[in-house]
Formats: structure tokens, C-alpha cells, sequence
């Protein structure tokens, strides 16, 4: 070695032997050899050194600072002496000797620093090694060494336990002069670290057979240093040479994290003629065991290793199990590896003919740590104990042998045969199943083991040649294509067939199914529903009918119309699904587009997979929007235009038809007919069950009765009063409430609910037919300067007044056309009362604004009023008093006309007859009307 500042001092004297081990001749043994290097030794080639030796001792550090120039090299993880297959140690250069400042803990603490990232390197790295080689410090004693070295020791062993879990046994490396110096060092130091010696005896060394001349206090030492001139391919200039004690399983003992030389269980022999003490395990300290009572185990003794190895005193020594008894701990130098015998007594026996194979193969050995176990020429086990448990073996010849191990020596078995014949047996159990449907790539094929099959020819479709051998009863992972697979097995035993399996099949079908929408789309107005079809399609297998359901199939639309699909019927593949009307039926209200969609989840193929969740299409709805269903209310919209709109009743349904197109509504509970801002027609062609609204938009809006009967229920003109009413010739209307008109025309017949209380206001009054008032009164709003009463023209009254006179008919009967009563004490001979007509003005005295209630209407100067009442009340405030005989009186001699002036029979003058009715009917009175 070389010092890190100062030449190192280095003597050679023949170290002194001890006699306290058994000494015997050592077994040859090859030797492993090695270098020592430093910076001094510059940049080398660490193939090429490995090329002649098999470890090296590197320098990292000297004193309490410094760090060797050439140890990261020397350590590269690609180019240095481990990454090129050497085993390597690292060493310390320690400066005791110059001042206190230099520290064991300190200078520890500097080495371990260094090299603690490379002390785990794959079983290459050997212990550390202390290099003492430094004169005492002034004033030191040997003891002061002693004391100074274990120090250093100590604490890379206690970091090397706490930092990296480390079992640490540092190496002290001595020159041959110093190690057996009671003035230098003391005997303490063997007890603690192996020793590598220093000695150069000079001239040629045989490095395998040489012996350093002695060990100090030590009594081997395990690494001799035993020339620093040597000549090494890879190195620059001298360099020194090493020599360990050992072989390649000797230096298993100082590489750290190994089990040494030996592992637990291995067998020993005592190699020493005059025995080989065992130290007292209950008592021993391996570190010194001189202390302790040791037993001598004669020469040849056989035992086996429980644990080490631990070191003490110049050996490495083993606890040992000795075969007659004895238990100690042992030097390992006089220990030899015994060589097993060869193995015997197998189960089965040796050309052995069986139907049934025992559970465990056996056999016996003596001296064996280890069996390896071979089948028909194959390793199938290494086992440490002499049972094998075989695995399943096929029909036919095989055969068997064991090899037994002790450490490196290994004795090849004797070849055993045997023969075994059982049942073919046919595979059986397939996955998948016959039949079964899977959907998951790759696919692993299994059946269940076959007895005495020891591979398997697999085959596919029709095939004559196997796709594969397994020796295992699974073969895969594989990714056959979908459809319809069809495979078998032949159970196959030292490769002769012992079983052919029947074809099996499986469905492979990974593709989901499809779906297709029919395109239909609602037609029928007013339908409640729209059945439509979904078509469901897979290439490989078929979609599972029993997933069709309610939760397939959802359709969205306008106004934020959403609903499930329910289910219908399924005609294979074929699938019919129900959606409910928006609003209870399909009609103008609920056009536009909507889409049908499967959901995500729901259908599957026989295989299990989904369907893919999406749009399968839209439907458009383009139903008329001149009638459509709101709930149960029917939506008559006009448009502006003058076609009208007829409503007639279809059985309980309603009908309603507009150029040329008829649409029937179901559950029909209310008619609501909406006006647009023109003059619009609704027909009313027959008697309407629902009942009916209009809801004008601003033109002069007409409701025609243009066949059947038709019953008012409700004012049909309310508060705007812009609806007209037209009575068709044929047709009939009845007024069962009061009606607020644009206009009446009657060419048919209209009658007013009995009672007295309903009034026909309207703002023009045409009639053809007969307009029957019974005892009801009617209002006629006309515009001012147009007064609708009419005139007598000389012939007949005109206007209202004509159409009372006309209706009365000359015989006052009321057959006639026109405005009619049906009330018996009207119609002759009674004529006890009448239909009376007069201007609000005359009878009210109206003028310019004034206005006045009458039947809880408001009147004003311009209009016509029509009264039922008493035949004779002229001035129509339901009786007959000094008024209305005042009021015939002075017109009589005018010559005057119309029933406000006492032409109570229209007949175009007042005369006998009408003073005839004045007089009858005024003492037959009863209260006012």
C-alpha cells in the first residue's frame, strides 16, 4: 500500500504461530489473487487486470479529510474493477499519528461517507479494510492503538448498521513486522479483525502454495500482501500484489451481505488428525472464545452448519451440529466440504411397472445440503429435503434421477425408470363452455387437468395439425375472430395422444348490436299516440329480446317535450315502441322536429354487449295548426284568411273540417275558437256536445249554423260584441243565455230560452226565417241616424217593425217569417200580449248621451228596443195605465203608426181593433212583464 502524504515505514520479520488452534497441513486450494491499489497507480484498465485477477482492495480515503483521486474511477458504475467482475474492498488509510484532531470517529466518519453509496453491489463488495500502518503518535501506548483502532472499526460497523442495515467486519491490514509488536499492537486486536499480512519475502512468491512466515497475534491471517513491484496487464508501472486464503467460496466469507462460505444446512468434515475443538455455543463469544469450554471432535467427525460465520481470533469459525452430539463453534481452515453419497433406495423403484404413482418421489442420501431432481431429463426441482411432491405425469416410460449437493460438490445420480399406465382419459369441462356466448378478447381456453397428460395439441376448426402445445390445461391468451369457434384437445403423455377430446364450440362475438329507426311519423290528427319501429341487427349472435324495454327508446322534441318509449310489441328483431301525443294528441300545437334516441345501457346482443346509446333518427310533424288539442280542449286558429272553419260532431268525437281537410279530436271537453284580426267564418254544421268559445281577434268574426241545432249556452259575442250569428236556412240555433252580437241573420229558425230573462242584443238584425223570442226581449244597437225600426210605407211596416208584423202575420197567429213569440196568450184570438218594438228615445226619452238601463242592458237614443209585454202597453214598461191610453189617444188623430203610437196589431193604422186590445187586455192585467 501506499500512504496518502508520508512513505510508509514497512518491516519484515517471521510473525510468531499459535499454538492455540489444532494446526494441521492445509488442503491446497486454488487460491484467489488480487492487487491493492491507489492514486499512486494512476488510470486502469480494469478489464484487463481482471484478465489475471479476481479481486482488488481500492483506496478511498486517508486521514479525517481526504478522498484518494482515482477511487471514483476505480469504482465507475460502467468501467471500474465491479463493473468488470471483480470483487472489490475499499480501504482507509489511517493518520493516528499525527494529532488528536485526527479522530477514530472522525476519520471513520470520512471513509464511510465515501464509500457508503457503493457497499451494496451485488455480492461483488468484500468488508472494509483499515490500513494501519503509521509509527504511535508521541506518547501513545500499544493500548492507545488497540483503543484507536477498534474506535474506528466500531463506528463503521454501527453505521453501516443503522444507515444501510449492514452486517459490517472490518479487515485491518499490518505489516508482518507490526502484527506480533507487544510494543505496537496487542493481542487484543485478533480477537476483532481478520488480519491481512504485509510480508515481501522478495524473488519469485508462489502466491497458491506460499505462507506468509507468520501471523502475529493472529493465528492465520486470511489476505497476504506479498510483493508491492508486481507487473499487472492494465496497469502502468509496479503495483501490489495480494494472495487470499482461501478459494472462491472462502471469499464468500467477506463479501458483504453474504452467507459465507457455507449455508445453513450444509454438511462439514473435521480435517485435522488431531481433532478440531468445538467451543461451548451455550456460552461462547465467537470474538473470544479462548474463554470458553471447548469439546475436541475427532478427525472425519461429519456435522452440519446452523449458522456463521462469526469471527475470531485469525479464523472464521461456524457453528456445527456434529453428528456424534456435539454442538460448537468451529475454525473454519480445518473444515472440509464432504462429498455426498450418491442417491439410493428411489420410490418408485428402479424399472418399476405402476397404475398409481405415489404422492411424494423418495430416495436416501448421506452428506447431501441439497437435491437437484430430474424428470425425463429435465431439472424439475432443488430441494433440501428427499421427497419430491412430482406434478401430474402422463401414461408411458419415464425417467427419474436425483443429484446430490454439499457446498460446491454435487455427485450425479444413477438413472431410474419406470413405467406408468392409467386410464386414457378424455379432456373434459371446457371454458368456455359448449355453446357459450363471450364477448372479452384475449380469451384464455381451459379445461380440467387430464389424469396422466403431461402436454396438450390444441386444435381449431377443422384442422389436422395442432395450433399449439401447452403443458399446462390452458392455452391462450388468444383473439379469435367473432363467430361461431370450434377447438379441441388431445391429452398428450411423453408426446405419445392419451385422449382425444370432442369438438367443442363457443360463440366469440364482441361487436354490438346495431339499431335502426323505421322513419315513421305521426298522421293522424288528433291521435292520442304514435307507434314507430326500431330494428335491432348483430352480425354475429342476435339482440336479447329481454332487454327490450320501456327504458330503450327516448324521444325529445319542441317545448321540451321528452318521454320514454314503451314497448308494444317485438316481432324478432323488430322492435314496436308508443309515444303518448305531447298534449294528449297529435295536432298543429305540437309540430316540428323530434329525435329518437337509444339510451346507453339498455339493449344488448345475446353476448352482453350494448348497443351504442345515440340518435337513431327524427321524425317531423306537420299536423294543420287551424285545430289542434290543448289538453282537453279543442284549439280552433284562425288564420286571417276567409275559408272558414267547420265544427260538426262525429259520434262522440269532434270533426272539424277547413278546405276540404277534415281532423276528428277524441276527449273533446271544450271548444275554444280563437279569431285572428280578419273577418273570420267558424260553421257549426250539426249540435255541438262541448261547449264553445270564441275568442274574436279584432274582425267582424260570423258563427254560421249551417245545418242541425245548435244551443247557445254562453254569450257567443261577450263583451266586444264583434261575432256575428247566422242561422242558415234548415239549420236551427237556440239562445239559452244572452247573446252580445256584431250581428244576428236568421234564415232558418233561432229561438230564446223561456224565461224572460235572456236578452238578444246585437248591433244588426237581418231575418228570412223566424227568430222566436218567446218572452224574451232584444236589443238593437244601430248607429246613430240608420235606425233599423222601419217605416209603414203605405203597404206594410218595414225594418223591425216588419219583421214583428210579418212574424204576427195578419191573423196575429205568429206563423209567419220573421220575429215570432210562441207564448199562447199571444197568438189569436188571445192576444193578450205581444212582441212590442219602439226607439229607446220614445220610450225612455232619450237624447244626445243619455242612456238608461233596460233588461240590465245599456241603452241609449240610438237604439231599438223589442219588449215582450201586454198587448196594448205602448209605452213598454210591462202594463197598461192613463199612459199608454194617452199615448193611443193622441196619435189617433194624427193618423200616426208603429206600436209606440198604438198600432198594437200592425196593421199600419190605429183603429177599433187596436182600442179593441187596449181595452180588453187592461182590465186582464196581471203584474208588470
Amino acid at each position: 500500500m501506499k500512504p496518502g502524504i508520508r512513505q510508509s515505514r514497512r518491516r519484515t520479520s517471521r510473525l510468531r504461530q499459535s499454538a492455540l488452534e489444532a494446526l494441521e497441513p492445509r488442503r491446497l486450494l486454488t487460491r484467489l489473487v488480487g492487487i491493492d491499489v491507489s492514486e499512486h497507480n494512476g488510470t486502469i484498465n480494469w478489464t484487463s487486470v481482471h484478465a489475471s485477477r479476481q479481486f482488488a482492495f481500492i483506496r478511498a480515503t486517508y486521514g479525517k479529510e481526504s478522498d484518494d483521486a482515482t477511487f471514483l474511477n476505480n469504482v465507475n458504475a460502467s468501467t471500474g474493477a465491479i463493473a468488470k467482475g471483480m470483487y472489490a474492498g475499499f480501504y482507509h488509510y489511517a493518520y493516528y499519528d499525527i494529532d488528536s484532531t485526527h479522530t477514530a470517529t472522525a476519520e471513520a466518519d470520512n471513509f464511510f461517507d465515501l464509500v457508503k453509496p457503493y457497499l451494496n453491489s451485488g455480492g461483488k463488495v468484500m468488508n472494509p479494510v483499515l490500513d494501519v500502518e503509521e509509527p504511535l503518535r508521541s506518547g501513545w501506548s500499544a493500548a492507545n492503538l488497540v483503543q484507536w483502532v477498534q474506535d474506528w472499526g466500531s463506528r463503521v460497523k454501527s453505521r453501516g448498521q443503522s444507515e444501510l442495515g449492514l452486517s459490517l467486519t472490518p479487515i485491518i491490514y499490518m505489516g508482518a513486522s507490526n502484527s506480533g509488536n507487544a510494543n505496537y499492537i496487542s493481542s487484543a486486536l485478533s480477537q476483532t479483525f481478520p488480519l491481512w499480512v504485509a510480508q515481501w519475502p522478495g524473488g519469485t512468491v508462489d502466491a497458491q502454495n506460499g505462507e506468509p512466515s507468520g501471523s502475529g497475534f493472529w493465528q492465520d491471517w486470511q489476505v497476504w500482501q506479498y510483493a508491492d513491484n508486481g507487473t499487472v496487464s492494465g496497469i502502468s508501472g509496479a503495483v501490489d500484489l495480494d494472495t487470499m486464503n482461501g478459494d472462491t467460496t472462502t471469499v464468500q466469507d467477506y463479501i458483504i451481505g453474504s452467507v459465507g462460505k457455507w449455508a445453513d444446512g450444509t454438511w462439514v468434515q473435521v480435517n485435522t488428525a488431531s481433532g478440531l475443538k468445538a467451543w461451548d455455543a451455550s456460552t461462547s463469544n465467537p470474538n473470544a472464545p479462548y474463554n470458553d469450554t471447548a469439546v475436541v471432535v475427532p478427525n472425519g467427525t461429519i456435522g452440519k452448519i446452523l449458522q456463521g460465520p462469526v469471527y475470531g481470533n485469525g479464523y472464521m469459525r461456524w457453528q456445527i451440529q456434529y453428528t456424534n452430539g456435539v454442538t460448537g463453534w468451529s475454525a473454519e481452515p480445518f473444515l472440509s466440504t464432504p462429498t455426498p453419497t450418491v442417491a439410493t433406495n428411489p420410490n418408485p423403484a428402479n424399472n418399476a411397472n405402476l397404475a398409481a404413482l405415489p404422492a411424494n418421489f423418495t430416495w436416501s442420501a448421506t452428506n447431501a445440503g441439497q437435491y437437484k431432481v430430474y424428470l425425463d431429463g429435465t431439472l424439475k426441482a432443488t430441494l433440501t429435503s428427499n421427497a419430491w411432491a412430482h406434478p401430474t405425469i402422463g401414461n408411458g416410460t419415464h425417467n427419474w434421477r436425483v443429484d446430490t449437493i454439499n457446498g460446491p460438490n454435487t455427485v450425479t445420480g444413477t438413472t431410474w425408470n419406470f413405467n406408468y399406465t392409467n386410464t386414457t382419459s378424455i379432456p373434459s369441462d371446457p371454458t368456455p363452455g359448449i355453446g357459450e356466448i363471450v364477448n372479452t378478447k384475449p380469451l384464455t381456453l381451459d379445461w380440467a387437468d387430464t389424469p396422466g397428460a403431461d402436454s396438450y395439441d390444441i386444435y381449431f376448426s377443422s384442422n389436422t395439425s395442432p395450433t399449439g402445445t401447452v403443458t399446462t390445461s390452458q392455452f391462450g391468451p388468444i383473439t379469435p375472430a367473432d363467430g361461431n369457434r370450434l377447438w379441441r384437445v388431445v391429452a398428450k403423455s411423453g408426446g405419445t395422444p392419451i385422449g382425444t377430446g370432442p369438438q367443442w364450440q363457443y360463440t366469440m362475438d364482441t361487436v354490438p348490436p346495431t339499431a335502426t329507426y323505421g322513419r315513421q311519423s305521426p298522421s293522424a290528427v288528433g291521435a292520442p299516440s304514435f307507434d314507430f319501429t326500431v330494428t335491432y341487427a348483430d352480425a354475429t349472435t342476435s339482440p336479447d329480446a329481454s332487454t327490450f324495454d320501456a327504458n330503450d327508446i327516448t324521444v325529445t322534441g319542441p317545448n321540451s317535450f321528452v318521454a320514454n318509449a314503451v314497448v308494444i310489441s317485438a316481432a324478432g328483431n323488430v322492435v314496436t315502441y308508443r309515444i303518448a301525443a305531447p298534449d294528449g294528441a297529435w295536432d298543429g300545437a305540437d309540430n316540428g322536429a323530434y329525435t329518437v334516441s337509444l339510451n346507453p345501457n339498455q339493449v344488448t346482443d345475446l353476448a352482453g354487449n350494448f348497443a351504442a346509446a345515440g340518435s337513431l333518427g327524427t321524425f317531423n310533424v306537420a299536423m294543420p295548426t287551424w285545430a289542434y288539442m290543448t289538453g282537453s280542449t279543442l284549439d280552433v286558429q284562425f288564420d286571417g284568411t276567409a275559408v272558414p272553419i267547420a265544427l260538426a260532431m262525429s259520434g262522440s268525437d269532434v270533426a272539424a273540417t277547413r278546405d276540404g281537410v277534415t281532423l276528428t279530436f277524441s276527449g273533446v271537453t271544450s271548444i275554444d275558437a280563437l279569431g285572428s284580426s280578419g273577418d273570420d267564418r267558424l260553421q257549426i254544421n250539426d249540435a255541438l256536445t262541448p261547449p264553445l268559445s270564441f275568442e274574436d281577434g279584432g274582425g267582424n268574426d260570423l258563427i254560421e249554423i249551417t245545418s242541425g241545432t245548435y244551443t247557445f249556452n254562453s254569450d257567443a259575442g261577450g263583451a266586444n260584441q264583434n261575432i256575428g250569428v247566422l242561422v242558415a236556412g234548415g239549420a236551427f240555433a237556440v239562445f239559452n243565455a244572452t247573446q252580445h252580437l256584431r250581428s244576428l241573420s236568421v234564415d232558418g229558425v233561432a229561438s230564446v230560452a223561456l224565461g224572460g230573462g235572456n236578452v238578444i242584443v246585437t248591433r244588426s238584425l237581418a231575418i228570412t226565417g223566424k227568430l222566436n223570442l218567446r218572452d224574451n226581449d232584444m236589443i238593437i244597437d244601430y248607429v246613430a241616424g240608420n235606425s233599423p225600426i222601419g217605416v209603414w210605407n203605405g203597404s206594410a211596416y218595414t225594418g223591425v217593425t216588419g219583421m214583428l208584423a210579418s212574424g204576427r202575420g195578419p191573423d196575429g197567429d205568429y206563423t209567419g217569417d220573421g220575429i215570432i213569440t210562441d207564448q199562447s196568450d199571444a197568438i189569436a184570438p188571445a192576444s193578450f200580449t205581444t212582441l212590442a218594438v219602439a226607439e229607446a228615445s220614445d220610450v225612455f226619452g232619450l237624447g244626445g248621451a243619455d242612456t238608461v238601463l233596460f233588461d240590465g242592458q245599456t241603452v241609449d237614443a240610438s237604439t231599438v228596443i223589442v219588449k215582450y209585454t201586454y198587448a196594448g202597453d205602448a209605452n213598454m214598461d210591462g202594463m197598461i195605465n192613463g199612459d199608454d191610453y194617452f199615448q193611443i189617444d193622441s196619435a189617433f188623430p194624427q193618423g200616426l203608426h208603429g206600436y209606440f203610437n198604438g198600432d198594437f196589431n200592425f196593421d199600419g193604422v190605429i183603429n177599433g181593433d187596436d182600442y179593441f186590445l187596449i181595452d180588453s187586455n187592461f182590465p186582464a192585467q196581471g203584474p208588470p212583464i
